[in-house]
């Protein structure tokens, strides 16, 4: 009996290890393609944000959905058109939407389209970070409304409309 113990022991370590070495592999593919980027002023700031959170992970750390960034882009004309981009690094995309919580306390819940949870499934694979952009304008207007003129909301990823991440609020709002 005690045999069986210790090798059904020693048998979910290795696991376990092996487990976090892939994770920590996939953080350290992660960290290298994000070091051949180049873009924007502002790209380069998120791409900064990212790299710092990958630096501070482990596979613990990891475990749970981590939200590193939320920005808001909106084109300067009366339209107020734009786009909200998120993102987070986890062991997995773990989120199908994000939930907007109002300096009020009304909170929305925005899903992601099929696209970017597939596309974020297949960065699993060998990443660790995460994007999305939900279409709040669009799916959402009143939102959208609101969400230009609030600025102490916050965000939170969720699965099946249960928060998954820790709450952020918006690092920057960028009037093009």
């Amino acid at each position: 009996m005690k045999a069986i113990l210790t090798i059904t022991a020693v048998t979910t370590i290795f696991l376990l290890q092996g487990c976090s070495s892939e994770l920590e592999q996939r953080r350290k593919n992660s960290l290298e393609s994000l070091q051949h980027t180049a873009g924007t002023s502002e790209q380069e700031r998120r791409r900064q944000q990212i790299v710092k959170a990958l630096e501070n992970a482990d596979s613990q750390s990891l475990s749970n959905p981590s939200l590193v960034n939320v920005t808001m882009h909106v084109v300067k004309d009366e339209s107020q058109q734009g786009i909200l981009r998120v993102d987070w690094i986890s062991a997995q995309p773990d989120a199908d939407g994000i939930r907007i919580i109002f300096s009020d306390e009304t909170q929305i819940d925005v899903s992601f389209d099929d696209v970017e949870k597939e596309y974020n499934n297949k960065m699993a694979k060998q990443g660790v970070v995460y994007v999305a952009t939900p279409f709040v304008e669009r799916e959402h207007p009143n939102t959208w409304t609101k969400l230009l003129s609030d600025r102490e909301a916050s965000f939170v990823l969720i699965r099946s409309k249960e928060a998954v991440s820790n709450a952020r609020s918006m690092n920057r709002r960028i009037i093009h």
